[in-house]
């Protein structure tokens, strides 16, 4: 009975010591941890960006100015806030009609298990987006979207994988995940992106609660997921160059269209973590 005990406490003490281990490894694998406690963003991790976005003459057609008035924190969480107040490109000189704000990680990182738990405004012409790129004072060689919201449609996230190479891009990978999708939701279609459409089952719309959104970048492949279920995987034309985190709450007619008189501002992007691990 004796023996048959310190065989039992010895057990107990391998596990125990097998978890302890284990945290502690864990630990050591978190590259990178933002809760966003306190009162204001912590700048030795992050820059708040001033300037105007991606304005109509590009692309993107962003219709904001970047503030850091539009970035605060408060209950544990970040919150990136779209407005309307009209303000002057100083480099530009033109009018912009809402504010909103962008952070970027001061930190880069290649490769590694991606998380950011948040939950997405709503309204017409609002696009948050939670994506990676190569820093912006080098030429963009590789870009990750682990989401882009569509405001007017909260059931619905684009994932995306862009595989430039010195600011070329031959041709993107994209994912259009639908959570109950409805007869008017945004199609998107280009000759250069090879899509793959996906639908799953949530109670609710992804504005409605707080849902934990994570991309798996390794050297072969990147997988995407939300809530912990994968939903879109990459495996060619990876990107091997380390990255920075962006946030951001842009406007954009180009993207959800113009915002209107449904458009009830100010809306924000609250994000409560982001964590990386696993990360070089």
């Amino acid at each position: 009975m004796m023996q048959f005990k310190k065989s039992t406490l010895t057990i107990l003490l391998l596990i125990i010591l097998n978890v302890l281990c284990m945290n502690a490894l864990a630990q050591q694998r978190l590259a990178f941890s933002e809760d966003f406690d306190g009162t204001a963003l912590d700048t030795s991790k992050w820059l708040i960006e001033k300037r105007a976005g991606n304005n109509a003459n590009t692309p993107n057609g962003e219709l904001q100015y970047y503030t850091p008035d539009a970035v605060s924190l408060s209950g544990g969480m970040l919150h990136i806030t779209a407005s309307r107040q009209v303000t002057v490109d100083p480099r530009m000189q033109l009018p912009l009609q809402y504010i909103s704000g962008r952070v970027q990680s001061k930190q880069t990182f290649l490769y590694g298990h991606f998380e950011f738990k948040a939950k997405l405004p709503r309204g017409r012409g609002l696009w948050p987006a939670l994506w990676l790129r190569t820093p912006p004072v080098l030429p963009l060689n590789g870009e990750i979207d682990v989401l882009e919201g569509y405001g007017s449609h909260p059931n619905m996230i684009q994932s995306t994988m862009h595989p430039w190479v010195n600011g070329v891009e031959p041709r993107q990978y994209a994912s259009w995940l639908f959570v109950q999708p409805t007869p008017d939701s945004p199609r998107f279609h280009r000759p250069d992106v090879t899509r793959i459409d996906n639908l799953i089952s949530l109670p609710r719309d992804l504005a409605s609660d707080f849902h934990v959104y994570a991309i798996d970048w390794q050297e072969d492949h990147i997988t995407w997921s939300l809530d912990g279920v994968p939903y879109f995987t990459v495996r060619e034309q990876i990107p091997k160059k380390p990255m920075v985190i962006i946030l951001q709450l842009p406007l954009s007619a180009h993207w959800d269209g113009q915002p209107d008189s449904t458009t009830l501002l100010p809306q924000s992007l609250d994000v409560d973590y982001v964590k990386v691990s696993g990360s070089k």
